[in-house]
């Protein structure tokens, strides 16, 4: 970092106002654009960093502004800036006030509120499921992360009591949730500063009597490319999660009907009604030859198809990889998949023995609602299906303890320790993704240690049946130029060229900013490329080296394995969903699906968009060069205003839905129709 960045970052942080204004207005007169660039890069102006104070960076952008002849970016910036140190000045009330709130023994009156949110729940129950002001149940989860991990490492550090009294009363009423979901506006304001910095969004006052402030991005195309990747993500979710209801009647092994009848069967011996310390159920698992062989099979249950299918096309990978490759510690994935089967066989017990004794209502539901073992129950339980090593290295990556110094995350270590118990929140141990958290947690990569790039590899089985020539990794140095090519392919005298970057879908700006620093580095390589292609001698290079006849007309692309930017053109380069071009290369089909779960029937329509029966490069070039589907998709999608009230302050974020029927109709005015 900058010398006088990491100066003017500690005048802030120490309030020294006048000390900080002297670096800022000296680094703004002596270089802008770098200067700008820098507080930018490093977020020296988020008010988040220092505890939402606001003062300090109120005072230097006001100080800027003043300034003559600023660039139009950089006055839109300071701005933006100013308008956040304005909403900062609630959100440091939210933030304080919700901090001294608390109570020491709250945390498992959260920790209900929270899992019950993952909780199959029927129409008659009484607690109101519907999560308030729409955030969905990872919102809430991640909400209540934060607010504990701030609790945690409080002056006052907030203490767990595993064995106090929920309140159930404040339970019912969202007591617990209404605060999350204020609590979860801190974050938001931090993605706010994110979009600010690094997207290069806008916040402007527009109504200083009403406190109403605009959130928008000054590219409507990265605002629709955000918003889709989003929407297809969501969608291609949900289309997993149905599998196992439209397919419930095949003889597919099924863990929801062998836990319900497991659970009638052996419900004396499988629970127990305790009076002391606190009136609850508990669980004592009759480890029966039944058991333990149903659920230690390796086949995919039904209701994990959905999983192994999105594990295979999220992280792209075979069933032999999540079988067999060591994450950590010698455990795969298929590990992880057997560990949340058993998670998920104790929660359907339960739910099956709560509606058998018609508890939902009752307090003892509440009580009984997070299972405390000791640590050798515990163990004994996992070490009976995994094994004494692996039992242990699955406690020791999934356990949080209250003496821990790693930052607490519910969802990537949701086993609570405290002293000789854990408890176990089987409603997020059950329904969250733990592949994805244990993936984060790790920082393990399927990739890493492989010479080849998955991606290039999925390319080569897709283009090898209809390219002439096709190469990855091809490595090249001219006239003083070195670099890689990922994939090089030829299809009817037309010459491709993609940069292939991969990683997790984003959950949030933070992960999405990671995402967008890939394509960056994807379109300056392409950059490179463009410029050498360009160059006396470069292709006749190429086609030495490559023992080709490479053609000169030339089509570039960033192919990536998530959907976040997809349709984005970064540097005038197509960012491309990596699933979504090989199934215009292999299928030449797009389809909208909808799915009846009465009728366990999937209607979809299919839009035929190779112009012949057969694919063509000038497809692909139609794809890429030309945003054949993509323009479809923009034009399909609506403005949609998004509130946050904060305080005495709202802000509007302007974003986009997708609007299916209008989809159709773009795609029909392009494409041939099929209804199936």
């Amino acid at each position: 970092m900058n010398p006088s960045i990491s100066a003017l970052e500690k005048a802030i942080k120490q309030k020294k106002i006048s000390e900080a204004s002297l670096i800022f207005l000296h680094e703004l007169a002596s270089n802008e654009l770098k200067f700008v660039i820098e507080l930018r890069k490093e977020g020296v102006l988020r008010c988040s960093k220092y505890e939402f104070e606001f003062k300090v960076i109120e005072s230097l952008v006001r100080i800027g502004q003043k300034q003559k002849l600023l660039y139009e970016s950089t006055r839109k910036y300071f701005e933006s800036i100013e308008s956040l140190s304005y909403i900062a000045r609630d959100i440091h009330k939210i933030h304080s006030e919700l901090l001294k709130e608390t109570e020491k023994e709250n945390f498992k009156n959260y920790l209900v509120s929270v899992d019950s949110l993952f909780w199959q729940m029927d129409d008659s129950f009484e607690f109101e499921t519907k999560i308030p002001n729409k955030l969905n149940k990872e919102e809430i989860t991640i909400a209540f992360s934060s607010y504990f991990y701030y609790l945690f490492n409080s002056p006052q550090n907030c203490n767990i009591k595993l064995n106090s009294l929920v309140d159930v009363k404040r339970i019912r009423s969202k007591f617990f949730l209404d605060n999350l979901t204020e609590f979860y506006k801190t974050l938001q304001f931090k993605e706010w500063e994110i979009l600010v910095d690094k997207f290069e969004y806008t916040i402007s006052k527009i109504n200083s009597k009403n406190n109403q402030i605009v959130l928008e991005s000054p590219n409507i195309d990265i605002e629709k490319a955000i918003s889709l990747g989003y929407i297809n993500c969501q969608l291609d979710e949900i289309s997993h999660s149905m599998n196992h209801l439209i397919y419930e009647d095949s003889e597919t092994l099924l863990l929801t009907k062998f836990a319900t009848d497991f659970a009638m069967k052996h419900k004396d011996k499988l629970f127990e009604i305790k009076n002391s310390p606190v009136k609850r159920i508990i669980f004592k698992i009759p480890l029966t030859k039944e058991l333990i062989d149903f659920l230690k099979r390796d086949e995919v249950f039904l209701e994990e198809m959905s999983t192994i299918s999105f594990l295979q096309k999220a992280l792209l990978i075979d069933l032999d990889k999540i079988k067999n490759v060591e994450i950590c510690s010698g455990l795969c994935l298929f590990d992880v998949l057997k560990l949340q089967r058993l998670f998920a066989f104790l929660f359907l017990c339960f739910n099956a023995y709560i509606d058998s004794e018609n508890l939902r209502k009752s307090k003892l539901f509440w009580r009984s609602i997070l299972p405390v073992f000791t640590s050798d129950e515990l163990h004994n339980l996992l070490s009976t299906f995994f094994g004494e090593q692996k039992s242990i290295q699955m406690i020791e990556l999934l356990t949080w303890k209250s003496t821990s110094k790693i930052r607490f995350d519910i969802q990537t270590l949701p086993l609570i320790n405290k002293g000789n118990e854990f408890i176990l929140p089987l409603g997020i141990l059950a329904g969250s993704n733990l592949f994805r958290n244990i993936l984060q947690s790790t920082g393990f990569r399927f990739d890493a240690n492989s010479s080849s790039d998955p991606i290039g590899n999925i390319l080569q089985d897709v283009f090898s049946p209809v390219s002439s020539f096709f190469k990855t990794n091809v490595g090249y140095s001219f006239n003083g130029e070195e670099g890689d090519i990922d994939v090089i392919t030829v299809i009817d005298g037309n010459t491709f060229i993609f940069e292939c970057k991969n990683s997790l879908h984003p959950t949030n700006p933070f992960e999405m900013r990671t995402s967008y620093n890939y394509i960056e580095t994807g379109a300056s390589q392409l950059n490179k490329i463009t410029g050498l292609w360009n160059t006396s001698g470069f292709i006749e290079y190429l086609r030495k080296k490559l023992g080709y006849e490479i053609p000169s007309n030339l089509c570039r692309a960033i192919v990536t394995g998530n959907q976040i930017f997809s349709g984005l053109r970064n540097d005038g380069y197509a960012v491309r969903y990596l699933h979504e071009l090989c199934n215009i290369v292999r299928t030449g089909k797009i389809s909208i699906k909808v799915t009846s779960l009465d009728e366990k029937v999937t209607r979809s329509v299919d839009f035929k968009i190779w112009q012949s029966d057969t694919f063509t490069s000038q497809d692909l070039v139609e794809y890429i060069e030309k945003d054949s589907i993509h323009q479809c998709y923009f034009n399909a999608m609506i403005s949609r205003e998004i509130k946050v009230q904060i305080k005495n302050t709202s802000l509007t974020r302007k974003t986009y839905a997708l609007n299916l029927e209008k989809l159709c109709q773009e795609f029909e005015s392009k494409f041939k129709s099929e209804y199936s």
